[in-house]
Formats: structure tokens, sequence, C-alpha cells
């Protein structure tokens, strides 16, 4: 009986405020697994900023912010901050949110590029990869669950 644990980065999102700015939300994974079973996973998300250090991120996330975070971002997220005590009023948002097998419309040219940039050929066979052993782990659970019938 080992147990195991696990930290993945399992969600990048980049979030385009109404503001004029994006920020990227990174989601982590924490899961717990008994001799190769899962028993366990916890979430834990952090946001950056255009004016970030990006630089103890992942190579993903640093492709992303890479590309949205421009001059013109940061130029943006800077005039949104208050001088006088930092506090921020209220923001309105809408998310895109893309999977390796996604097929992605280029409505906007930051998306695409984004996409083009972190959705590789690996990346897709690591999400097939993921849902074959996930399918053999749930099988292989129902068949022990007949087993002991």
């Amino acid at each position: 009986m080992a147990l195991t644990k696990l930290t993945i980065t399992d969600k990048i999102e980049t979030l385009h405020l109404a503001v004029g700015y994006p920020v990227i939300q990174v989601r982590e994974a924490k899961i717990i697994a008994e001799d190769g079973v899962e028993i366990n996973r916890s979430f834990q998300r952090h946001v950056l900023t255009p004016d970030a250090d990006v630089s103890g991120e992942s190579n993903e996330v640093q492709a992303i912010a890479a590309v949205v975070f421009t001059d013109a971002a940061k130029a943006a997220y800077a005039a949104t901050i208050i001088a006088e005590d930092g506090v921020e009023i209220s923001r309105t948002f809408h998310r895109h949110v893309l999977t390796p097998d996604a097929d992605i419309v280029a409505e906007d040219l930051g998306v695409f590029a984004i996409a083009k940039e972190v959705f590789t050929d690996a990346a897709k066979a690591a999400k097939a990869a993921k849902a074959a052993k996930a399918a053999k782990a749930a099988k292989a659970a129902y068949a022990a669950a007949q087993a002991q019938e």
C-alpha cells in the first residue's frame, strides 16, 4: 500500500478582462494515489497580471505570457491601478477554455497564437493517453467489483 503525491498544472486559462487587459489563471491539481489509484484530488489557483514575474512558472505559462502580456496589455493594466490606495472596485470578464483537442476558431489572434504554441502534438497525445489510462483504470475497478460479488 504505497501512497504517492503528485502536483500538476492541469489548467491554464487566459481571461480577457473588460477593462482592457488579460490575466492568466493557473490551476494546480494535488493528486494523492494509493497503489497507482487516485484517491483524492484538490485544486489551488493563482492569477498572473501583465506586470507579473513569470520566470518561476512552467514553460507553458511563460509561453502564454509572452503572447498575451504585450506592451499594450501592460499599459492597460497600469492604467487601471488606482494610485491612491491600490484597490480595484469592480471587474467584468469572460473566459476562453480550450483543450488540446479543441477545434480552434481564430476569433482572436492572441487566443489562436496561444493555442498554436501550447497545443502541440505532444500535448494532444498526452491528453489521449490520460483518457486511455483513466478508461483502463475504470474498467479494472469495475472488473474487481464484479469479482468481489
